[in-house]
Order: C-alpha cells, then structure tokens, then sequence
C-alpha cells in the first residue's frame, strides 16, 4: 500500500508514534502483499500496540489468523514465491484442497470443513464492510476530509484489491491532501514561516509518492504528474529547511552562513521565493562587508571588504543603501590606498566626503586616516612655503581631530608670520615760531 499518510501534528511522543505506527503499517502491508502471513500479523500487532485505535486492524488480523491456520494444515499453503501474484481468494484455497489433500478420506473431510468455514467467514464479513466503504469513503471525500478517505479507502482496497473504484478513489484521496499541502506550504512561506512550511512540503512529498505508488499508470491529471509534483515538493521543502537555517543564522550574525545557504537556495531552485532571497542575500552580504570594512587594516583587507558590499549591491540593483554603501567603502579604500601612496592630497579629497554623511561604516578609520593625511598636507604645504594653505590644514586637523600641540604651535607660528608687523606712531609736527617783528 502507498508508503505515508503524511505529517501528524501532536507532541513529541505522538509525532515519533505516528512515525513508527506508519511505518509498521507498510511494512506489514509489504508482507501481506507477498502472503507472508506470520510477519504481517507481527507487524500488525505491534501496530496495535502503538496506535490502539486504528481501524480496520482486528478485520485484517482474523483474516490472518485463518490464512496461518490454512497453512498449518497438511496439503495446503496459502503462501506464493512471488509477490506479483494476485492476493489468494478462498476460492482458490479450495481448488488447490482438491489436488493436494493428503491420501485418506479423514484429511479431505478436515481441510473441506476448515476451507468451507473460512470462505464463509470471511466472504461475509469482507463483503458488508466493502459495502459500508463504498458509500462512506467518497463521502469523506466529498467533504475534504482527506485522511479519513484515505483511510476508508486504504481499507477497501486492502479487502478488494482489485476494485478499480478503490484504486481511483485512494488516488485521488492522496493526490488531493498533497495539492492541499502544497498551497498551504505556499501561503506559510509568504508569511516567511518557514519551519513550517518546510513540514507542509513534507506532508506533500509523502502524499504524492503515495498516490504514483497506488496507481503508477494513473490518466495525465491537468495539475502535474505525481513525479512532477514529488520534485517540486522535495524542492520546496529543501529551500524552506534552507530559508529557515540562513534566518536563524541571520540573528546570530554568522554571515559566512547565511550566505552559503542562500546561494544553496538559487542553486536548488532560482525561482523559489526570489525577490525575498536575494533581500536577504543582498543584506546578509552588505553586513558582512561592513563588519569587514570596520576590522580592515590595509588597503588588502579593504578591498576584500568593497568586493562583499559590490556583491550586495550587484543582488539588488536597485537597493539605493547598497549602492550608498558601496560608494562609500570605495572612497575609503581609494583614501587608504592614496595614504599608502604618501599622495596625501589624494587621500584628502577621497576621504573628506566620507565624513559628511551620518553613517561611518569604517568604525571611526576614515576620520582618523583623514586626520593623518591632512596633518602630512599641511607639513608638506609648510615646507614648501604654501603658508596659508597649511594654516588651513592646520586649523582644519585642530578642528576636526581635537587637540595637538605640534599642531597648535606650527598654526599659532604661521599665524605670526603672516601678521603685518605694526608701522610706527608718528609724532606731531611743531609749529614754526612767530617771526620777530622789527
């Protein structure tokens, strides 16, 4: 039978005793199918043990249990070397009784009684529950109620295993709870629920499996294929997984992380979610760049840092702060690599602009790299006789990076020797005396 009915929700020990009771189920499944009757019951029974109330279990126990005793019984077997064979009807049990009765009239009475009781048994009873199925398992259906059809026609099919009806039925039943699935996934991956849309897609995978294996040659359904949509879920559940990974990642600020799992998303499928995936690429890769940009000591390492935030800006092009942000990290490293270049007036004017804006992604080094340059201009300015130019790098270093006495007193120096020395005060003139009169 189809291998899962798909992800229950529950506590931690009904979630692991729903796994383990599927499984068992399957597997005893896989055993009746091939006529390995004590194996199934065994199956069967610690099904039972796990999930006490699922249906349908005793009804196929009691079938068992006359199987095993047919096979205790000298002549016969109810057993078949292949598992493609059809399931073994009482019928068939009979005719083989014909032909391998033990010599003796007492064998033949025993196996026909024993044959005789079974069939009748199990014909009844088999049949009144195939007739309560068949009306109450497309109702199910009818409803939406997808697991509980499932279950009603799991059991149908398990007594009629050739009913086409049964077969369509359980088909359908899976394929639709997996559509179900599907959409829901979807919705909870625009609410950016991941974990849980990753459980959806889960629940998905399982059902379409279950519905190619139930009828593998199934009529084109106008939806996709079960194959098709067993890749597309698979997908979907590793690129939510994925998602969920690189978010959590995101809050303890492990970039390096964040972007691997990111870009195992694009790989996996380039169309999933991708406008919310290069968001977060391109965020992901722009905090990287600027914790680098803050750390960096050379002109090496601030490049290294530019070439993250060209990597955030080129995953959304239209994301004006990473464009921002880029500008400003390469102003900073042509500033540092004029620094390194002793081009002190290159690195002035790279360096300037930066502090103007409100956000310093250098962590404080643009300021104090634009300090050191400026204060190297003005001595160079000085030493060349460029005494005015360098009083206003002076005054500009003193204004910007605070006190420094060299500073101070080659400014208050400048400033002297560019102050006009005072002229003179200049004194009265006498007045010619009065000329003597004869």
């Amino acid at each position: 039978m189809p291998e899962s009915r798909g992800v229950q929700r529950g506590s931690p020990g009904s979630c692991e005793n729903a796994v383990s009771g599927e499984a068992l189920y399957q597997q005893a499944m896989a055993h009746y199918r091939r006529r390995e009757w004590q194996q199934a019951r065994e199956d069967l029974m610690r099904l039972k043990a796990v999930e006490p109330g699922r249906r349908g279990i005793d009804a196929v126990l009691d079938e068992l249990a006359i199987f095993i005793r047919l096979d205790s019984l000298p002549g016969i077997s109810t057993t078949a070397p292949s598992p493609a064979r059809p399931r073994s009807s009482i019928g068939a049990l009979l005719a083989k009784a014909r032909w391998r009765v033990p010599a003796g009239l007492a064998g033949v009475a025993l196996v026909a009684a024993v044959a005789f009781f079974a069939y009748h048994l199990i014909t009844a009873r088999a049949a009144g529950r195939i007739h309560d199925l068949h009306s109450r398992a497309p109702a199910l259906a009818a409803t939406g109620d997808w697991s509980r059809a499932i279950d009603a026609y799991e059991e149908w099919l398990l007594l009629a295993p050739g009913d086409a009806e049964a077969r369509d039925g359980l088909w359908a039943a899976y394929y639709a709870r997996g559509d179900e699935r599907a959409r829901a996934a979807q919705a909870l991956e625009e609410q950016e629920q991941y974990a849980q849309a990753a459980e959806q897609w889960q629940g998905a995978l399982a059902d379409f499996r279950a519905a190619q294996q139930v009828d593998p040659q199934h009529p084109p359904e106008p939806r996709g294929a079960p194959l098709e949509r067993v890749s597309a879920a698979q997908k979907g559940k590793l690129c939510a997984t994925l998602l969920k990974q690189a978010l959590d990642l995101s809050n303890q600020r492990r970039w390096p992380e964040v972007i691997y799992a990111l870009q195992q998303v694009q790989a996996e499928d380039a169309t999933y979610r991708s406008d919310r995936v290069a968001d977060y690429l391109c965020e992901a890769l722009l905090e990287s760049g600027q914790e680098a940009l803050a750390a960096a000591r050379s002109p090496d390492e601030i490049q290294d840092a530019v070439d993250l935030i060209e990597r955030a800006a080129q995953a959304q092009p239209g994301a004006t702060w990473a464009q921002m942000a880029l500008w400003e990290a390469r102003s900073y490293l042509q500033g540092a690599t004029s620094a390194q270049a002793r081009d002190w007036d290159a690195a002035v004017r790279a360096l300037e602009p930066l502090l103007r804006e409100a956000v310093d992604l250098t962590g404080g080094r643009a300021r104090d790299l634009l300090c050191q340059a400026q204060k190297e201009r003005a001595n160079a300015r000085y030493q060349a006789g460029q005494l005015r130019d360098a009083l206003a790098d002076y005054q500009a270093v003193e204004a910007r990076c605070g006190r420094d006495p060299s500073v101070q007193a080659r400014a208050a120096q400048i400033s002297l020797s560019l102050t006009p020395a005072p002229l003179p005060a200049p004194t009265p003139a006498l007045a010619p005396a009065a000329a003597a009169v004869p």
